[in-house]
């Protein structure tokens, strides 16, 4: 996701912020309650007297969002307008203030600039989305086995069990917009730097051009084509923090979208098999692997893209190996059935499950069957 960093940085007015030094023995963390909700990992934020609501942490985030049909709901003031991209698309979104709020019951802070988005935007249970401030103004930990954030306000605990990452906590100039966190990993023998993003809905995320050296933009190399042109391979070796990883989906840019921060970006689906922890004074990142396997990320077994083109539906790509290559299906052909809205669900059914399609082309019409099946 192409998100401008252009807001103020959640965090800066923490009400516990302080310039921390080595914690003592006695100096516990305050503990929070996180939980993974879909694909989000999500902490209770309390706003106001208005009620406690889902929000995600997004450490990939410029911003923090809002829902902004809730936003109206709790009459929340106008911050103003401020052209920024969110879900790949740029533009003015009406921003909010949150006069006081409270994070996972520990941290409080007041005066918050939040941008409005749809509500389609997050998921269904989600009210909202926190930026990467959150986890990096004080020494903080997200620990995915026991569920809980870690805070320590005044200081920095022990790490024992912690891998010290190559990593950087990047605060913009001016403080004006959250910090971005970026670590070493490597695909297929090759170094890359990544963005972490906990609001990454994909395991592993490459720009296109990194894509195309590596080799792995090929039409001859099977994928599944994905949303605007992107596509979905699978990777022989990914290595990050220490440890291997065979086999893992990756999403593969058809652009390059922030190309000054990184080469690609590792997102939640492969993050929660870490306890992450933010040293905001070394600008560092550590991690702990815990007893959480990667998330589930997946593409069409058809392994075909569709757009809707009137009644019909007007085929965008078709995936190296898949089924819908083997019926004899190619990029601009018109399905004419089933309708639109019941061939996108077809598409994207279980194994085993067959489609038949009318196809239509200037020479006219033809019929082709698919057998769903992984072929990836």
């Amino acid at each position: 996701m192409h998100r401008r960093r252009f807001c103020s940085s959640l965090g800066a007015t923490l009400a516990v912020t302080a310039s921390p030094t080595l914690a003592s023995a006695n100096d516990g963390p305050l503990v929070g309650p996180i939980q993974l909700v879909g694909s989000r990992v999500v902490m209770p934020v309390s706003i106001g007297n208005a009620g406690t609501f889902l929000f995600a942490i997004d450490t990939g985030g410029a911003f923090s969002l809002i829902r902004e049909d809730l936003a109206r709901q709790l009459s929340l003031p106008d911050g103003g307008t401020l052209n920024v991209g969110v879900g790949g698309v740029t533009g003015f979104r009406n921003t909010f203030v949150i006069s006081d709020a409270s994070f996972a019951g520990i941290i409080r802070q007041r005066n918050i600039l939040l941008v409005g988005v749809g509500p389609h935007v997050l998921g269904d249970q989600i009210a909202g989305a926190l930026a990467s401030g959150i986890l990096a103004t004080v020494f903080s930990e997200l620990d995915f086995d026991a569920l809980q954030w870690r805070v320590w306000p005044t200081g920095r605990p022990k790490l024992e069990g912690f891998t010290r990452l190559d990593s950087t906590i990047t605060r913009p100039e001016g403080d004006r917009w959250s910090p971005f966190m970026t670590a070493s990993g490597v695909v297929n023998g090759t170094r890359l730097r990544f963005l972490l993003d906990t609001g990454g809905l994909s395991l592993v995320r490459l720009n296109h051009h990194t894509a195309r050296t590596l080799g792995l933009w090929s039409d001859d190399r099977p994928f599944a084509p994905a949303r605007n042109g992107a596509r979905i391979i699978r990777l022989e070796k990914m290595e990050f923090a220490g440890y291997t990883f065979e086999g893992l989906l990756a999403l593969l840019l058809p652009d390059n979208q922030m190309v000054d921060i990184s080469q690609g970006l590792i997102g939640l689906p492969l993050l929660r098999c870490f306890n992450l922890a933010c040293d905001p004074v070394q600008r560092v990142l550590w991690t702990r692997r815990n007893s959480l396997t990667p998330g589930p990320f997946t593409y069409a077994l058809s392994g075909l893209a569709v757009t809707q083109a009137g009644d019909a539906a007007r085929v965008t790509g078709v995936g190296k190996g898949s089924p819908g290559e083997q019926a004899g299906i190619h990029p601009g052909d018109t399905i004419l059935s089933p309708p639109p809205q019941a061939l996108q669900q077809a598409l994207n059914g279980p194994p085993g499950a067959t489609i038949s399609l009318t196809i239509g082309r200037d020479s006219g019409q033809s019929s082709a069957t698919l057998t769903l099946r992984a072929y990836l």
